[in-house]
C-alpha cells in the first residue's frame, strides 16, 4: 500500500484555487429562512463531499436528502487522512479531489450536513462535474457551454479540518483510517460513478487498521 497520504496528481503551472479562493475560518454562509425551503435560495445549496458521506447509506442513518448528486472534481487540493483517521484535504498545486456535489434539498438538511462535520470548517470552493467524457475532460478540458449543471463549474461547500497548511506529506499520522470507514468511501464513490482509478488508488490503496477478525476478539471461558 501507499502513504496515507492519498492523492491524486495533474500536470498544471498554476494553481487556480489557490489564487482565487481566501482562506476562511467558517463558511459565512447567510441563515435560509423557513419560508425558503423550496425556492431557488434554498435549493442552490451545494455540497463536496469526500468523506463517509459521499455513501447514501450513511446520508440515509443521519437523515439528509439531496435533490440531485454527480461526480466532480476539486483541483488544487489534496485528499488526506489524519487527525484520528478521518478524510480531510489540503491545498496542493497541480493536485485533484474526486468526490460527490449533492444539491440539499433544504436548508435543513444542509444544516445537518453542517452539524455532522462541527469540527471542520466550511469553506466555499469551485467544483466541476464530470463531463460526458469523463473526469479527465471534466478537469483538463472543460468548454463553458452555458447548458447545465454538468457543464458548468459550481460553487459549493466543503468542510476542511482548520489550520492546515498546503501540504502535510511530512507530518506523522497521530492514527490510520479504520478499513471500513475506508471501504465506506470507496463504496459511495463507486455507486455515484467517482473515476475506478482514483477509487482504487488514492482511496483503497492507502495504509489503513484492518478490521479485527472474528479469531482476533476476546472470547470468555465457558462457563
Amino acid at each position: 500500500m501507499i502513504s496515507a497520504l492519498a492523492s491524486s496528481p495533474r500536470q498544471s503551472d498554476k494553481c487556480t484555487t489557490c489564487a482565487t479562493q481566501a482562506d476562511l475560518p467558517g463558511c459565512g454562509i447567510t441563515p435560509i429562512s423557513a419560508a425558503a425551503d423550496n425556492d431557488a435560495s434554498s435549493s442552490s445549496i451545494y455540497y463536496f463531499g469526500y468523506g463517509a458521506l459521499v455513501n447514501p447509506v450513511s446520508r440515509k442513518r443521519r437523515g439528509v436528502e439531496t435533490v440531485s448528486e454527480q461526480p466532480a472534481v476539486l483541483t488544487d487540493y489534496r485528499l488526506t487522512f489524519g487527525y484520528g483517521g478521518a478524510a480531510n484535504i489540503v491545498r496542493k498545486c497541480g493536485w485533484d479531489v474526486h468526490g460527490v456535489l449533492m444539491k440539499c434539498k433544504s436548508d435543513k438538511d444542509w444544516q445537518i450536513l453542517k452539524d455532522f462535520d462541527a469540527g471542520y470548517d466550511c469553506v466555499k470552493v469551485s467544483v466541476m462535474p464530470y463531463s460526458p467524457g469523463g473526469p479527465a475532460e471534466a478537469a483538463d478540458d472543460y468548454v463553458d457551454d452555458g447548458d447545465d449543471d454538468h457543464h458548468q463549474p459550481i460553487e459549493a461547500y466543503v468542510f476542511v479540518m482548520g489550520h492546515n497548511e498546503e501540504d502535510k506529506s511530512h507530518v506523522p499520522l497521530d492514527r490510520l483510517p479504520q478499513e471500513r470507514y475506508v471501504r465506506i468511501i470507496a463504496s459511495g464513490m463507486r455507486h455515484h460513478g467517482v473515476d475506478e482509478d482514483y477509487v482504487q488508488y488514492q482511496i483503497l490503496n492507502v495504509n489503513y487498521l484492518p478490521d479485527r477478525k472474528p479469531e482476533d476478539y476476546l472470547q470468555f471461558p465457558p462457563l
